[in-house]
């Protein structure tokens, strides 16, 4: 492994280090591994077991032999801290979820009025940026204060060209054509009809 490579471990797997790969997989502060494969119900989240991971659709023969190497280790102090913050009552306030508020997990989804939102805590976002501070990543900076990162990366996301695109345009975008080129349902290839039917 060279200098800012990500740590690989190969199945087989010992017990305690399914269990810490299938932990990680639950925990939902990053994304975890999921089956490529077309199932109609989203991503399906991988099991961690001797043998290496596998899907657990039964229909499905998906095999993955390895993992990060981060994702067996103890989960990060910091970790700890946005559960006991998101716990954590106020006065006059309930208590928050590790669900909601600046510990909520990233999150993308369609609401039931219509709207496609990404959101997450800014806790975990500082929190995943600060993974630039462990040796499994190379980022040469950290955040110190999350309220004010969060502000500046909003501001470079909605940052516009001279053509006006930002980087959420070009994010939206990029995964309009890769839902199309995945055959998504939801489309229909551009023509000269389809074009005068859409004004």
């Amino acid at each position: 492994m060279t200098d800012g490579q990500v740590r690989e471990i190969r199945a087989p797997w010992t017990d305690g280090t399914v269990s810490a790969l299938n932990r990680y997989q639950a925990e939902g502060w990053m994304h975890p591994f999921t089956c490529p494969q077309d199932h109609g119900i989203g991503g399906v989240r991988l099991l961690a077991t001797s043998s290496g991971w596998m899907c657990p659709v039964q229909t499905c023969d998906y095999r993955q032999d390895w993992a990060h190497g981060f994702m067996a280790e103890p989960m990060p102090d910091a970790l700890q801290i946005l559960r006991h913050r998101a716990a954590a009552s106020t006065e006059g306030a309930a208590p928050m979820t590790d669900e909601t508020g600046r510990a909520q997990p990233l999150a993308v989804g369609v609401t039931t009025d219509g709207r496609l939102v990404v959101s997450i805590g800014i806790d975990v976002l500082a929190f995943a940026v600060n993974l630039a501070g462990t040796p499994w990543s190379t980022a040469p900076f950290k955040v110190t204060d999350a309220d004010v990162a969060a502000a500046e990366i909003v501001q470079e996301l909605t940052r516009e060209e001279e053509d006006g695109t930002t980087p959420v345009h070009k994010l939206l975008d990029q995964a309009a054509l890769d839902a199309w080129e995945n055959g998504g349902q939801g489309f229909t290839e551009a023509t000269p009809e389809s074009d005068e039917a859409a004004r």
